[in-house]
């Protein structure tokens, strides 16, 4: 039997993580292998069966010894690891997740039967007499804790909503970017700057006056759009738009619209719009096989006509505690 015993979670990057695992039998079994070890894992579940890519795991051994004597009492292995501030973070969306586990693993060297009929016994009987696992799995936000500091009151739990999580079929009409009538421009253009901080960076000792530049969870975004041509009778949609791409895959997209008008609006005019960057959302992030960020989707159009689309992404740091 194995027993993986964590602190309460979720954990934040920069935060060290104590755990032990146990280890017992009965009757006293030899394993041929005990292992300990942290397993971070980035999937792509729906990737098709023909694509050969897929993400190596990375994998810190905590412990590993041959021939352990495992007793009805038991073995206690205890560790502990640092997560790195600049690691992957627990993030699930459709086509891309990113996991932490511990892992714990007995291997046996031969199975403890002999007789015809034990032989007929079911497969996950002859697995487990030969190799006996548990995965235990805990979340890692993308939040970081500085050593020395101790864990906020206040903990913004990013979420995903998967609401645009849907086959390309399925997606709103502005999203094609290669229809004949769906074209960027360069008579709309986009000014983005941080009018408000967030609330959740009062306090912080590690805030300074560079983080004026810095775009972060709750902050408040001002953005202004000039228009260098005249647009008469047409649809203004502001998106804010956040994606994630595996490498080798579709972008998938969840958008909110921020902003809405009907209008002419003429050469030389210009249109403010601000929002907020959700206090619960994901800071970008990009590792070698996937890349999560923002973006401000502007949509201009006019039905049957034309449909002219402005983008700027917008780089969000993580909170720092």
């Amino acid at each position: 039997m194995i027993t993986v015993e964590l602190p309460d979670g979720p954990f934040f990057r920069g935060q060290t993580l104590k755990g032990s695992v146990h280890f017992s039998s009965s009757p006293p079994r030899i394993a041929k292998q005990a292992i300990v070890m942290l397993h971070r894992y980035e999937a792509h579940p729906h990737r098709s069966r023909r694509s050969s890519y897929k993400p190596k795991p990375f994998t810190e051994i905590f412990y590993r010894a041959e021939n352990v004597e495992i007793t009805p009492s038991g073995r206690t292995i205890k560790f502990q690891y640092t997560i790195p501030e600049d690691a992957p973070f627990t993030f699930d969306s459709g086509p891309l997740k990113i996991s932490w586990h511990i892992l714990a693993l007995l291997k046996f060297g031969r199975i403890p039967f002999g007789t015809v009929e034990q032989l007929r016994k079911s497969t996950s009987y002859i697995l487990r007499h030969l190799r006996n696992s548990v995965f235990k799995e805990f979340a890692v936000l993308p939040h970081i804790l500085k050593a020395g500091s101790s864990l906020p009151v206040e903990i913004p739990l990013p979420v995903c909503k998967r609401y645009s999580v849907l086959s390309a079929k399925y997606r709103s009409f502005h999203s094609w970017r290669y229809t004949w009538l769906l074209h960027k421009t360069s008579h709309v253009q986009m000014l983005l700057r941080k009018s408000h901080s967030s609330t959740l960076l009062r306090g912080s000792q590690y805030v300074d006056t560079r983080s004026r530049d810095l775009n972060f969870p709750g902050d408040e975004i001002s953005g202004t759009l000039y228009f260098a041509k005249e647009f008469k009778d047409v649809d203004l949609n502001i998106y804010l738009v956040f994606l994630s791409k595996p490498q080798y895959f579709d972008t998938t997209e969840e958008e909110q619209l921020i902003a809405h008008t009907q209008g002419t609006f003429s050469r030389g005019s210009s249109f403010s719009f601000s929002f907020d960057i959700p206090t619960a959302g994901y800071p970008t992030f990009q590792t070698k096989s996937s890349r999560i960020w923002w973006v401000v989707r502007v949509v201009v159009s006019s039905p049957f006509r034309f449909t002219k689309v402005v983008e700027q992404e917008i780089p969000v740091q993580p909170l720092i505690f």
